[in-house]
């Protein structure tokens, strides 16, 4: 276990005092994170120590218990680990107050509160940052999923209601009435710095907590420590900047084992300019009954995706004096990578190269990203490509790194070999037109292949949709050789989301073959729509209603002809 400045036994003594102290528990007995969540803050409001299931084992949990506690179990009826989970606390050294079932998390909220934080169920890790800031107002967090009827009712007559984070267009439209502030940031690292600001300016805490964003734990919501969310085996940029660079802030307590990597990076920024903050990596707590031996944290994972990427090769091309380095995505998320690669010669840095904004890496792919690299063959060959590769499924949350190979090494870089290549592609394919078909809910771009046949793939960033910035792609096409293609990509795009949708990129990456697709081309302009995909009733509006108007004035007159005959013959 590393050390960061020789404090973790000072941590650890503060964890195991305070663990011995309960005599009264709380068990959130659920599969789902809503439900702990709400769990931890209803221990918290009552005063009594919160506890949860994390697997289906009662024994995990009865275990970490102090022995003679008086217990209330909160069980979900729908979600629980444990469905007999009160009965077997009945059998062991606990008094079971009473068992607490619960359809929805709501029914937990206390009659008295006045005031909320709501996040969107869609992104977990804000649940991290808005627990100290609920904290700071004597509030509760909300999380909205398909339950947003119910979340406005009981908001309606509220004091305070934060929304933290980003949300659908249709659950925006709902909340706005009620609600009193926004916080909104165009990342996660963002979005924690800016409710830490919220949460010190109504505590004036000088601390802070350090998470990867992946598991709950009980200090989240019982105390108003702001949270600043990084990468798991990564340090946000923004997280360090802020950490490092706020006066108000002389401590930093990283929670669980994995963030002692990031609690020492943080630890050597703050070194390199002056900075005395003293780091803490909070990785235990006590065993039940005053025992001073230390068990691990107790955490409750989030849902995450499961994104990964490989850097399969790095490869050079004298002729044309590029490096290549070729990254595959293995799994069924979409992603955003992020390369900064130093070409080492034997401790002399020939190059750095390094990606301007992050790229697009469509699940299942593998893409070949080319960067400009002049050097000889031979100091090519006696070189080594050292990548520190950020990913993520959102452009701007970019939070874990590729790891490196190293034993006991968990985050960059990643130390690859650098082989050279020749390459023979003289595919040639440019994006031609782009343009919205609105009554096909597609886009449609043209590609003029002028040379041989090839691969293409092709995506679409910055389009909204539902009011949330979203990158669509097309599957692998096959172009014909020396001909214009029309790529369709569906996309369903409300008349709001059209509007909404500024500036699109569109880039295509193409080439001989289709597991080396090396060239590209990229395309920026406004949203441009079309209706060229409209029905014939769509077409023809006008001629169709002159023909109903005429219809019905022969139908009339026909009528009065009738009326009059009849007139006549009586």
């Amino acid at each position: 276990m590393a050390i960061v400045n020789g404090r973790y036994s000072f941590l650890v003594l503060a964890v195991i005092v305070l663990s011995s102290l309960g005599s009264s528990a709380v068990v959130t007995n659920s599969q789902d994170w809503v439900g702990v969540q709400a769990g931890m803050q209803y221990a918290d409001d009552v005063g009594q120590d919160p506890y949860f299931t994390r697997t289906g084992d009662g024994e995990a949990v009865i275990n970490d218990l102090p022995i003679g506690s008086d217990v209330t179990v909160l069980q979900s009826t729908e979600n629980a680990f444990l469905p007999n989970l009160d009965a077997q606390i009945r059998t062991r050294d606990y008094s079971l107050n009473e068992t607490v079932a619960f359809d929805s998390t709501l029914e937990l909220i206390p009659e008295d509160v006045q005031n909320y934080v709501v996040i969107s169920s869609d992104r977990p890790s804000d649940v991290i940052v808005a627990g100290p800031l609920a904290n700071s107002i004597d509030g509760w967090v909300v999380v909205v999923d398909d339950n947003v009827d119910a979340v406005t009712d009981e908001i309606e007559d509220a004091n305070q209601v934060i929304k933290v984070g980003n949300f659908e267009r249709s659950t925006n439209e709902a909340l706005e009435p009620f609600v009193t502030e926004s916080i909104t940031a165009g990342n996660r690292f963002e979005l924690s710095n800016q409710v830490a600001d919220r949460v010190l300016e109504n505590t004036g805490t000088e601390s802070v907590k350090l998470s990867g964003g992946r598991f709950l734990e009980s200090s989240m919501f019982t105390e108003s420590n702001p949270v600043l969310l990084t990468g798991s085996n990564s340090l946000a940029e923004e997280t360090r900047d802020y950490a490092v660079n706020n006066s108000e802030i002389d401590g930093v307590v990283a929670i669980g084992a994995e963030m002692a990597t990031v609690a020492e990076e943080v630890d050597n920024q703050a070194d390199s300019v002056g900075d005395d903050i003293s780091i803490f990596v909070k990785y235990g707590q006590a065993t039940p009954g005053g025992s001073r031996q230390v068990q691990a944290l107790s955490l409750f994972p989030l849902p995450e995706s499961d994104m990964d990427i490989v850097i399969t090769s790095a490869q050079y091309v004298p002729e044309q004096e590029l490096f290549l380095a070729t990254l595959r995505n293995p799994s069924d998320t979409d992603g955003f990578v992020r390369n900064s690669i130093v070409i080492n010669n034997s401790g002399q840095i020939e190059a750095t190269l390094e990606d301007q904004s992050p790229r697009f890496i469509p699940a299942g792919s593998t893409q070949v990203f080319r960067y400009n690299l002049s050097i000889t063959e031979q100091e090519a060959l006696s070189s080594q490509a050292e990548f520190t590769t950020s990913f993520g499924t959102d452009e701007g949350n970019l939070n874990t790194f590729v790891e490196s190979t190293e034993e006991n090494v968990f985050g960059p870089p990643r130390i690859l070999p650098i082989s050279t290549v020749s390459i023979d592609d003289n595919t040639q394919a440019d994006i031609e037109a782009v343009s919205f078909d609105r009554s096909e809910n597609r886009f449609n771009v043209t590609l003029n292949n002028t040379q041989e046949q090839s691969f293409a793939r092709i995506s679409i960033r910055n389009v909204n949709v539902d009011g949330l910035n979203t990158t669509i792609s097309s599957p692998l096409e096959q172009i014909s050789a020396s001909s214009a293609e029309n790529i369709l990509l569906n996309a369903n795009l409300s008349r709001d989301d059209i509007r909404e949708t500024g500036q699109i990129t569109v880039n295509t990456r193409y080439g001989e073959r289709e597991s080396f697709l090396i060239n590209t081309d990229t395309a920026t302009a406004r949203l441009e729509v079309s209706d060229s995909g409209q029905s014939f009733i769509q077409e023809n509006t006008v001629i169709i209603v002159l023909v109903v108007l005429v219809a019905l004035l022969i139908a009339y007159l026909i009528y009065i002809l009738l009326r009059t005959d009849e007139d006549n013959n009586s």
